[in-house]
């Protein structure tokens, strides 16, 4: 958590969407970060919302962090649902879901809440990972940190391109 804070606290630094850390079982107790951040572009938009936040680029929609207290995440997804209205997205438009899931036995809870909130009321479900790690919330259960696509403009007789801007650090 202290090399984070200062990687993220240096001048010019790009605020990190997602990072994951591996500590546990390396030699001499080193760690690994990696981080993806999206490169800082007049392209980009950023909505800060009371729900959270979403980066829009072209393409894509990236949706902060939606923590939840039930193991089940369907708090998080309504949450997330709220997010992707200010984009004027749904759930329908989510591509792929990380789940940080704090215990591991309360695995198919969050399955259930998952297949709920997309193969049932939002099809067709995105797709997802589901990693066991715990959140910057002591008492949260799952986080959830989804991206939408956003479909292009179309426009007769032009043919629309774009990328969508990310740095792996």
């Amino acid at each position: 958590r202290k090399a984070i804070i200062e990687v993220t606290g240096m001048k010019g630094f790009i605020q990190p969407s997602l990072t994951i850390v591996q500590a546990g079982g390396l030699a001499n107790r080193s760690l690994r970060l990696r981080c993806t951040a999206a490169v800082d572009d007049s392209r980009l938009r950023s909505v800060d919302t009371t729900d959270g936040k979403v980066v829009l680029t072209d393409s894509f929609a990236f949706a902060s962090a939606q923590l939840d207290r039930n193991s089940t995440g369907v708090n998080a997804l309504e949450s997330l649902r709220k997010v992707f209205k200010y984009a004027n997205l749904t759930l329908n438009d989510t591509i792929s879901c990380s789940f940080f899931v704090k215990d591991q036995q309360k695995m198919f809870d969050l399955l259930g809440g998952f297949y709920e909130i997309f193969n049932k009321e939002n099809p067709p479900p995105p797709t997802r990972g589901e990693y066991e790690a715990i959140t910057e919330c002591a008492d949260c259960q799952v986080a959830a940190k989804c991206i939408a696509a956003i479909a292009p403009p179309t426009m007769e007789g032009f043919e629309v391109h774009s990328e969508a801007l990310a740095v792996l650090v």
